[in-house]
């Protein structure tokens, strides 16, 4: 409960009004989990559109990815004023920057 208070950027006490501890934990857990499966199954996808059937290089790709998703929501967050628009624009001048 407290890395996630910490994460949202409030106290744990205010956590439990909401939710009760263990449910938080397990609706926390359930959507770490599907989006780790979706970034494994994704770039996994990728690297066999690319003829790369191995399963290391599929591992090291999803860290790869959830950690650039990880950095520009980061940015994001820092940045308030842009709209999700913005950022959608942004996001795909950035991938096809590094595409190219």
């Amino acid at each position: 409960m407290a890395a996630i208070a910490g994460r949202v950027g409030v106290t744990k006490p205010m956590l439990y009004p909401y939710f009760g501890s263990t449910e938080l934990h397990t609706a926390a857990h359930r959507h770490r989990r599907a989006i780790d499966d979706l970034a494994a199954s994704g770039t996994a996808d990728l690297l066999r559109g690319h003829g790369n059937d191995d399963p290391l290089d599929a591992d090291a790709l999803k860290h790869v990815w959830t950690g650039a998703v990880g950095a520009l929501v980061g940015w994001w967050t820092n940045h308030p004023d842009r709209s999700a628009h913005d950022m959608a624009a942004r996001c795909a001048r950035l991938l096809t920057a590094i595409r190219d």
